[in-house]
């Protein structure tokens, strides 16, 4: 495994048993990269708010769900 560093300071690698790239960045930040999509993996802090910002949001749209079964059970009601 050999180690790079760009002219931003980023010093990586290629991992063959994780099969990602391995990088540190000048601010001794750790990520990691799939090489085959391109992507940078989440770290925990990372998946942790997007975790809570899905059940938020999942949280939100129940509620809206909830209030238009009642608007639609109403509007039913008052056809009859």
């Amino acid at each position: 495994m050999s180690l790079t560093e760009d002219s931003e300071g980023v010093i990586s690698c290629h991992s063959e048993v994780l099969g990602l790239d391995i990088c540190v960045l000048p601010s001794l930040e750790f990520r990691l990269y799939d090489p085959a999509t391109g992507l940078r993996l989440r770290n925990h802090r990372e998946d942790a708010a997007a975790r809570q910002a899905t059940e938020a949001a999942l949280q939100m749209a129940e509620a809206e769900n909830r209030d238009l079964r009642e608007k639609l059970r109403a509007l039913e009601s008052e056809s009859q």
